[in-house]
């Protein structure tokens, strides 16, 4: 700080700067289970915790830190100055869990039964060559997937949100009956009738389509280029589109070691010293 004053710097760890654990080394699959999300995948009859099959801690950690700093840029633009920012994996990740996924613990007065997660019992409803995601929270979308897989649910306990969660029975046995159907119909047939019927679905898609699906070209977001080590690849741009500042690959690979160490020492102020450092090893 004696070099920029206003210097925003953030500080990683993986439990925290302090505590029992601060000096335990984290990786992703440990704060999964540490944090609670991993024993958040299971459902009513499955007790055996899960993890993700992704590093959703580290990219949840380095989305949380991008916020931070991104907040802390801002207040140094409103004259708030430099500061020094704190964030651990542990918290990031307790963070994320709160509150759809660890609802027992948020409200702290009275009995609560249902499933920990609203999203405890999710899965998805199979087709004859296929699998899709089905999303029926509204009355609306719940009668509209009843006619698109030919279920009956004019019974009146099934009419609203509040009679099928008094009819919690009734319900299951709406929706063993659309599972039972889903199996009868091609997913072209289904994605057809759940489309007519406004019912929220997305089709299961293996990672290798995923660039084929017709609403991922729509969008434009991957790119294909050569890569000076590893030869042809894809890759995706930036999520988000600036219409005002607009985004781009500027360099599409990836860096290779030690591309950048000149221009970094010469933006440190010992362009004078890059021969004596590459010479000792410090850089490559």
């Amino acid at each position: 700080r004696s070099i920029r004053p206003d210097i925003v710097y953030a500080d990683l760890t993986g439990f925290g700067p302090s505590g029992p654990y601060s000096h335990r080394r984290a990786y992703d699959t440990v704060i999964q289970a540490q944090s609670g999300l991993a024993a958040s995948q299971t459902g009513l009859n499955d007790e055996q915790p899960k993890f993700l099959r992704q590093l959703v801690c580290d990219k949840v950690t380095a989305y949380t830190a991008c916020q931070a700093i991104t907040a802390a840029l801002f207040a140094r633009s409103r004259g708030a100055g430099g500061q020094h920012l704190e964030l651990s994996m542990l918290d990031a990740c307790i963070a994320f869990l709160f509150v759809d996924g660890a609802e027992h613990e948020v409200i702290l007065e009275g009995d609560y039964s249902g499933p920990q997660s609203v999203a405890a019992n999710n899965t998805p409803l199979a087709f004859d060559g296929g699998f899709a995601a089905v999303a029926v929270p509204t009355d609306k979308e719940f009668h509209g997937l009843a006619r698109a897989m030919g279920v009956d649910s004019s019974d009146p306990e099934l009419a609203t949100v509040r009679d099928r969660t008094a009819n919690r029975e009734k319900a299951m046995a709406f929706h063993r009956a659309v599972r039972e159907n889903a199996t009868r119909l091609t997913v072209s047939e289904a994605e057809a009738l759940l489309e007519a019927n406004q019912v929220p679905f997305g089709i299961v898609r293996a990672v290798n389509e995923i660039q084929n699906d017709p609403q991922v070209i729509a969008n434009g977001i991957f790119s294909e280029f050569d890569h000076p080590a590893a030869g042809r690849v894809r890759h995706h741009r930036p999520p988000t589109r600036f219409h005002g500042t607009p985004t781009e690959l500027r360099e599409p690979a990836a860096p290779t070691l030690g591309q950048h160490s000149d221009e970094i020492l010469a933006e440190t102020g010992r362009a004078d010293r890059i021969d004596e450092l590459r010479t000792a090893g410090v850089v490559g």
